[in-house]
């Protein structure tokens, strides 16, 4: 579904608004990735950021972990 709502976006005015892109790996559906982009603030703007979001087998009732891949010097990837 999130594939054909990005292909549709892209179709339709040549780019994608929604300013992220977030898909499930394939072989994991516990496991999601995400890039971030088109963000207005100065520090941020014409970068991509990306991370990796990992749900438990507990989830929703535990949270999910979020880890960004980007180094972006205000948050650590370790």
């Amino acid at each position: 579904m999130a594939k054909k709502d990005l292909e549709t976006q892209i179709k339709k005015k040549n780019k994608i608004d929604d300013g992220f892109i977030c898909l499930p790996d394939p072989e994991d559906a516990f496991t999601w990735y995400y890039i971030i982009f088109g963000l207005e603030m100065k520090e941020y703007e014409g970068g991509f950021y990306m991370g990796k979001i990992v749900c438990p087998p507990e989830y929703p009732s535990k949270a999910p972990k979020i880890c960004p891949i980007t180094d972006n010097g205000r948050f650590h990837t370790w």
